[in-house]
């Protein structure tokens, strides 16, 4: 073993004494001189210990062709940092940063320790091992007994094989070790257990059950061709273990030409008079078959399960008790995960609530999905032509004339998708085709609706750009610009702006609040010659959002852009595509992509409730990164934008009565915005084809002296007095993801409870 003496860089960050350090920036990192930087198989060594209430676990990252691996580090109780990972060659930038940590820190001297390939694996095996003690004593839900009893469970449920494949993909992908060693599979286990059924459990289902007046019947239907009798008879079976007893499963066979499909048929259907199964005389692939299985259904629900997936136990109990809550739903979708060939549990896709402009970008909602049977037969049924995306063209035509009323989630992962080679949960691109129909799905969806607008791939697998027509007459945006003595800033803001707005109709109004310095009041003099530019005198204190109601009354356009003096629009459609997105029904504001100067992420919607308040969420991600489920590359709703740059139509802005200046003179005043503009009932829209640069907070320094803080935390509380537990409830988000970092990370502790747990004590 070799102990590397790497060259240490440091960013954001200042000594304050041996060891200890003191943030100044907004990216406090180490970074590790190339020349220096160890690669292969390495155990990470260090202390490192900060104020308990922002106490979070530094992190690995490093770049590798093009894009940011991060990996959370493992940190005992005594602050010791002690991680084994496989750097690869080509990682470039290794730097450990600790994003989220403000003041004082303690930090030794990072040590790195090349391992052998024997002891690697003994250093990962020892991760794990700490990881399943921890869940084997912290979360409720969780059987206790130490590691050995959770190891001999985990075998029991899925085989001694699952363990050894498991540890040797966590050894083997060096990198994503993280998976297992770190904490994302383990978090999401604990999360399983706490949803897993007990027997008082059940007690409980049965006993809701029977305050259902009429319990309806769910039909699940399931088109078979040719699965291997495994993962059928686990599909098959996962229906009849459901906890809720009024269900029918229609299957329809599509030609199988695999003798065992039809003999497993048979014998469930023999055992068990709730199974109907038709067989087609001739393959007619997944939408023929899925409408040969409707044809059996007698229920008032249809339910859409695939032939190698498998339902939770109380999945079909969730959708009948969201039916006997809101009477009026007719389509209900659920989280979901993928489970491998060995039964392993894992991706979990935590979906946000219902979300119109995402469902244009992708199909969001997938698994599982239960639609009422009348508005399934008012639709039309499933359509041949859109094989590979026939359910997505469904879920549209099923979606696109129902009111938000109608529409519910269930933020449980009620439905694991098989994961098998070739499959398209393993990879979305394995079948191009679903590309080319869900492409034309979106098409037909927006003619019914009659929106003109251009539809092409998105940047992620089966995602897509909805690109909506301008008005033929352009409505005039007014861009509104605060400057204070920011005349470097501003100087490349208006530049950018003539270089790369295409738009052809808008104004920019710079508000000038107090500017001293010669430099700056000679260029404000000379734009005040361009006729598309009127300077407006603003004097007094640094009020953001006086400031900004100042330039919009004084503002001629039926559209208000506010804009920091300290962005850089880079591309040329950027307020084009913005005004696109504002002009369809319902959207009151729509927010960009802001980039910091070197390409990393500093905007792509706002998160409410992140840290009590308010976060941007992906925060730091790389610029080509795809995000959490792809949402860095789609437009989609979110809780709220940044008034770094937010556009927002001048009736709305009027109506709602424009930022408040009494109570969020500086930070949270976008956010108040958004809410208030939510609350009268349009959407809030983020979207990635509007990219610019923002120098975040140069303009007016950081939040690092005792006044400002003692400011933010002030307007924070008044954020939290107006909006209380609403601000926790980001629709676009999801409670099952933490609202501790930016980063879409799992929630130590999910802020939905499951139906069937025990009633809470008020």
């Amino acid at each position: 073993m070799v102990t590397q003496e790497p060259i240490f860089h440091i960013e954001d960050i200042e000594t304050v004494v041996d060891n200890q350090w003191q943030v100044v920036g907004e990216n406090p990192a180490i970074l590790l001189d190339p020349t220096t930087q160890p690669i292969g198989w390495t155990k990470i060594l260090f202390v490192y210990q900060s104020e308990p209430s922002i106490m979070l676990n530094p992190v690995l990252s490093f770049y590798k062709n093009g894009e940011r691996t991060r990996i959370r580090l493992d940190r005992d109780k005594q602050g010791l940092v002690s991680h084994v990972v496989k750097l690869p060659p080509e990682a470039i930038d290794l730097r450990i940063e600790l994003l989220g940590v403000r003041g004082r820190f303690t930090m030794g001297r990072a040590e790195f320790q090349n391992l052998t390939r024997k002891k690697s694996f003994w250093g990962v095996l020892l991760q794990a091992i700490r990881s399943w003690r921890a869940l084997a004593k912290t979360p409720k839900g969780v059987p206790s007994g130490g590691v050995a009893g959770r190891t001999l469970r985990y075998v029991k449920r899925n085989g001694i094989r699952a363990l050894v494949i498991r540890l040797k993909q966590a050894f083997g992908q060096g990198v994503g070790a993280e998976l297992l060693a770190g904490r994302r599979l383990a978090d999401y286990e604990a999360l399983c257990h706490g949803w897993s059924l007990h027997k008082e459990d059940f007690e409980r289902i049965k006993s809701k059950i029977t305050e259902i007046d009429e319990p309806p019947i769910i039909s699940v239907v399931m088109p078979v061709y040719n699965p291997p009798e495994k993962w059928l008879r686990q599909a098959i079976e996962s229906v009849l273990d459901q906890a809720y007893p009024y269900w029918e499963l229609c299957i329809a066979n599509d030609a199988s030409t695999q003798s065992h499909v039809a003999e497993v048929l048979n014998e469930y259907a023999h055992a068990d008079n709730r199974i109907k199964v038709v067989r087609r005389e001739k393959n007619g692939h997944i939408s023929a078959a899925s409408n040969s299985a409707l044809e059996l259904a007698a229920g008032k629900w249809v339910a859409l399960l695939d032939h190698d997936d498998v339902l939770h136990p109380a999945a079909l109990f969730c959708l009948a008790d969201q039916i006997n809550k809101q009477p009026n739903v007719q389509f209900i979708y659920t989280d979901e995960d993928k489970i491998d060939e060995n039964g392993v549990h894992f991706q979990p896709h935590f979906k946000p609530d219902l979300n119109k402009t995402l469902l244009r970008s992708q199909n969001y909602v997938n698994h599982f999905v239960a639609v009422e049977r009348l508005r399934l037969e008012k639709s039309g049924r499933f359509r041949s032509e859109f094989d590979g995306a026939q359910d997505y063209d469904l879920f549209l035509r099923c979606t696109e004339k129902l009111s938000p009323e109608q529409i519910a989630h269930i933020p449980l992962p009620l439905y694991s998708w098989r994961t098998t080679k070739g499959s398209t949960s393993a990879d979305a691109g394995a079948k191009t085709y679903a590309e080319k129909a869900g492409r034309q799905a979106v098409e037909t969806h927006l003619l019914r609706l009659g929106i003109k607008a251009e539809v092409t791939i998105g940047a992620a697998p089966t995602t897509y750009r909805v690109k909506y027509e301008l008005p033929s007459e352009r409505p005039m945006v007014s861009v509104v610009i605060p400057t204070r003595d920011g005349v470097s800033h501003l100087r490349k803001c208006l530049a950018s702006l003539e270089e790369h707005t295409t738009y052809p109709n808008y104004e920019v109004v710079i508000v000038d609040n107090g500017s001293a310095e010669r430099e700056t009041l000679d260029f404000l003099k000379s734009q005040a010659q361009n006729p598309q530019i009127s300077i407006l005198r603003f004097p007094g204190e640094f009020n953001y959002s006086a400031i900004n109601n100042a330039g919009v009354n004084a503002a001629k356009g039926s559209i208000v852009c506010l804009l920091n003096d300290d962005t850089e629009a880079t591309t040329s459609g950027w307020l084009s595509e913005m005004v696109g997105q504002l002009w369809q029904p319902e959207v009151g504001v729509v927010g960009a992509k802001l980039l910091y100067p070197d390409q990393t992420i500093q905007h792509a919607g706002v998160v409410t409730g992140i840290g009590g308040f308010a976060g941007h969420g992906h925060k730091h991600a790389t610029r080509s990164d795809h995000g959490y489920f792809a949402r860095l590359t789609v437009a989609h709703e979110v809780g709220a934008v940044t008034g770094a740059c937010l556009l927002t139509t001048r009736k709305l802005w009027d109506q709602i009565g424009g930022l408040d200046a009494e109570n969020f003179k500086i930070a949270f005043n976008d956010v108040d915005y958004c809410l208030r503009a939510r609350q009268a009932g349009y959407k809030v829209i983020w979207t990635p084809y509007a990219e610019l640069l923002h120098h975040e907070s140069k303009s007016r320094g950081l939040d690092l002296s005792p006044e400002k803080k003692e400011r933010l935390n002030k307007e924070g509380q008044a954020l939290q007095a107006r909006w209380g537990e609403q601000l926790l409830l980001d629709p676009a988000y999801s409670p099952n993801l933490s609202l501790d970092t930016e980063r879409f990370e799992l929630a130590d502790k999910p802020r939905f409870s499951p139906p069937w747990a025990p009633a809470r004590s008020s």
